[in-house]
């Protein structure tokens, strides 16, 4: 696995030790990983695979290359607004405020405009 995708990122991973060990043992509990995402790479390109866009509730993506992997919509300030694993080529977008979006995909960002 590669982990230049988290270059310059905040890395957070939180250990606990296992009853009984004396200490000497432990198990990664969780892992988080941070930063601000690069929305401009291959933005032109990537955007033809979603539609409709700009979009009221539903956005779709046009290619089954993304289905069964997670996904990130991202406001333009960086923040995460919604997460979830992609099982039907659809995000349901109907609960965010008009506006700007990212979505990231399998390492794939398309700029996404709510209506």
């Amino acid at each position: 696995m590669s982990l230049e995708e988290y270059t310059g990122k905040e890395v957070l991973i939180r250990v606990a030790g296992i009853p009984g060990s004396s200490g000497s043992s432990f198990y990664i509990d969780e892992i988080e990983i941070s930063g601000t995402v690069n929305v401009m790479e291959n933005e032109t390109i990537q955007n033809s695979l979603v539609y409709p866009n700009p979009a009221d509730l539903i956005i779709h993506f046009n290619s089954d290359s993304f289905l069964d992997y997670r996904y990130k919509v991202y406001s333009v300030l960086g923040n995460v607004v919604l997460d979830g694993l992609n099982i039907d080529n659809s995000i349901d977008i109907s609960g965010l405020n008009p506006g700007a979006y990212y979505i990231r995909v399998s390492n794939k960002i398309f700029r996404i405009i709510k209506k």
